[in-house]
C-alpha cells in the first residue's frame, strides 16, 4: 500500500478498519446495555484507543485551531441528546429509570462538569457522556500542550501527563472529583497515541495482512476469556483486561489496513460514521423499545433473541437516521457558517 494510499485514505476520514472498529465498539456497547454481552463495555475502550490514534494525526495539523474544531465536532450533538434527555425527564419521566429533570443538571452536564447526582450516582444526564468529560479533558491537555512543543509532539505529551497523573493520583488525599476526572481509562488514550507512532514508523507493514487479522481476532477473544477467569473488573485492571486487548485490536487493523486487507461494506462504514450517534442516543431507544414493546428479560431463550436483534436493529437505524439528518446536516451548517467567518472547516473525526 503506497504511502500516497495511506495519506488519502486519512484526509477521507477515516481509515475503513477505523470505521470498522468504531462499529464493533458502538454495537458491544449496544449490546452490554441489553445484558446480552456482559463484556460489552469494553467497546468504550476501543473507542479511547481510536481517539488516541485519531487526535495524534490530526492536532498537528490543526495547531491552535485544535480545540475550536473538537468543540464543534462532539458538542452540538451532546447538546442536542442532552436537551433532549431533560426533556423526556421532564415530560415523561416514566421512561428513564434514575434520571432527574434539573436546571443545575442541565448545566453542569453541558458544560462537562462532574456532579454527584441525588441517588449517589455521578451525571451527567445522559448516561454516556462521562466518557465525554474524559475526551474534553483529553482535548483541553492537548490544546495546552501545543503551545509548549512542537506539535507533532504535543498529543504524547498530553497522553504522558494526563498517565503520569492518574498513576500517582491514589498516592494523595484528594477530594473525590479528582479521583472521577483522571480515572485510570484515560490512560487507554495513550495506547491510541502508541498506535500512531507504530504506524507512522510504518512497523506494521513488516508482518504480512493474515498475521494481523489473527492478532485481532486473538486480541477480542481474549476479553471475554479475561472475564470468564476474572468476573467483572473496573478501574485500574480495566486498563489491563480489556485496554490492552484493544490497543492490540485497533494495532492489528491498522497493520491489515496497510497490507490492504480493509472492511470494505457500506453497512459497516454506515455504522461506523453514525457510531457516536449510536452511542449516545441508544441507552434511550432501548429503554423506550423495551416499554413500548413490553419486552421483559428472561422471558425464554428465544424471546431474549429476537427482542435483542430487534431493539439492536432499532437502535442502528434512529442512530444512523439521527448521524444522517440531524448531525452531518447541522455540522456541515456550522461549519458554513463559521467559513464564512475566515474559520477553516473542522477536520472529520
Amino acid at each position: 500500500m503506497e504511502n500516497g494510499m495511506r495519506s488519502a485514505s486519512m484526509k477521507c476520514g477515516m481509515l475503513e478498519n477505523i470505521q470498522a472498529a468504531r462499529a464493533l465498539a458502538a454495537l458491544a456497547v449496544v449490546a452490554y446495555h441489553m445484558k446480552a454481552l456482559p463484556v460489552g463495555q469494553y467497546g468504550v475502550d476501543i473507542f479511547f484507543v481510536i481517539s488516541g490514534f485519531i487526535m495524534s494525526y490530526i492536532a498537528p495539523k490543526e495547531g491552535l485551531a485544535f480545540f475550536r474544531k473538537r468543540v464543534i465536532r462532539i458538542v452540538p450533538v451532546y447538546w442536542l441528546s442532552t436537551i433532549g434527555v431533560y426533556l423526556v425527564a421532564i415530560f415523561r419521566p416514566y421512561w428513564l429509570n434514575t434520571t432527574t429533570a434539573s436546571g443545575i443538571y442541565l448545566v453542569k452536564s453541558l458544560f462537562f462538569i462532574p456532579y454527584i447526582q441525588e441517588n449517589g450516582h455521578w451525571g451527567p444526564l445522559n448516561l454516556n457522556g462521562w466518557t465525554l468529560e474524559c475526551e474534553m479533558l483529553f482535548y483541553l491537555t492537548i490544546s495546552a500542550t501545543l503551545l509548549l512543543v512542537r506539535h507533532r509532539y504535543a498529543t504524547t505529551l498530553a497522553g504522558a501527563g494526563l498517565a503520569a497523573v492518574c498513576l500517582l493520583l491514589p498516592f494523595f488525599n484528594c477530594p473525590q472529583i479528582f479521583f472521577h476526572m483522571f480515572r485510570p481509562i484515560i490512560i487507554e488514550f495513550c495506547f491510541g497515541i502508541l498506535c500512531f507512532w507504530i504506524f507512522e514508523m510504518e512497523v506494521i507493514r513488516s508482518l504480512p495482512a493474515w498475521i494481523w487479522a489473527i492478532t485481532s481476532m486473538l486480541s477480542i477473544i481474549s476479553i471475554p476469556f479475561i472475564y470468564g477467569v476474572c468476573g467483572v473488573v473496573d478501574s485500574s485492571a480495566r486498563v489491563v483486561a480489556y485496554g490492552i486487548p484493544s490497543f492490540i485490536f485497533v494495532a492489528s487493523l491498522l497493520g491489515m489496513e496497510c497490507q490492504g486487507l480493509t472492511a470494505r461494506s457500506k453497512l459497516i462504514g454506515r455504522l461506523g460514521a453514525s457510531s457516536y450517534s449510536i452511542y449516545l442516543l441508544h441507552p434511550y431507544i432501548i429503554g423506550v423499545t423495551r416499554k413500548i414493546f413490553h419486552i421483559q428479560d428472561g422471558s425464554s431463550i428465544y424471546v431474549d433473541f429476537v427482542s435483542l436483534i430487534g431493539v439492536s436493529g432499532i437502535v442502528c437505524i434512529i442512530g444512523y437516521g439521527f448521524y444522517f439528518y440531524i448531525e452531518r446536516p447541522l455540522l456541515s451548517r456550522i461549519v458554513t457558517v463559521l467559513a464564512r467567518g475566515r474559520i477553516s472547516p473542522v477536520a472529520s473525526s
